[in-house]
Parts: structure tokens; C-alpha cells; sequence
């Protein structure tokens, strides 16, 4: 096998991110959010156990997120830095 290319550790990198990914999105499954509708605000905060846990459940959906964003542009990365390589090599 040759040495490896700036893409394929850019695609390491990004699975990496997406298995974060995908492990946040089971353990958000579990909390609640800070998203709800205002009929419900007297119920929720009546509770400090599901103020809690939707404290809890908010920061989660921030590393869900910012997770997704960097599978995202590191994806993005990787096929320009393929496509830059094949372009080089057949002088495009």
C-alpha cells in the first residue's frame, strides 16, 4: 500500500467527527431541548429536574451540531484536495 494522501487523513479526521456524530445523536435522543413551546413553559420550569435535563440536552445538541459541521466542510475538504491531485496529475 502507498503512503497515504492529505485526503485520506482529511477522511480519517471526518469519520472520526461522524462517529461523535452519530453517538450524540443516540444520547440526545434521551434529553430534551431548550426549543418548546411557550404553553409549556410553566410546566417546565415547575420542574428543576427537567430544567435540568434539557440544560443538559442543550449542550449536547451544540456538540451534535458543531460535529456536523465539521464532517461536513471536512468532506468538502477532502474532495478538493482529490480533485486538485487528479487535476495536477493530468494537467486539467
Amino acid at each position: 500500500m502507498k503512503a497515504f494522501h492529505i485526503e485520506d487523513i482529511c477522511m480519517l479526521v471526518a469519520m472520526s467527527f461522524y462517529f461523535v456524530l452519530l453517538v450524540l445523536i443516540n444520547i440526545s435522543a434521551h434529553y430534551a431541548t431548550n426549543l418548546y413551546p411557550e404553553e409549556e413553559a410553566s410546566t417546565i420550569f415547575a420542574d428543576p429536574r427537567n430544567v435540568a435535563d434539557r440544560i443538559l440536552g442543550s449542550k449536547i445538541v451544540v456538540g451534535l451540531e458543531q460535529s456536523m459541521v465539521a464532517v461536513t466542510w471536512l468532506v468538502k475538504l477532502c474532495i478538493w484536495f482529490f480533485l486538485k491531485r487528479v487535476c495536477l496529475k493530468y494537467k486539467c
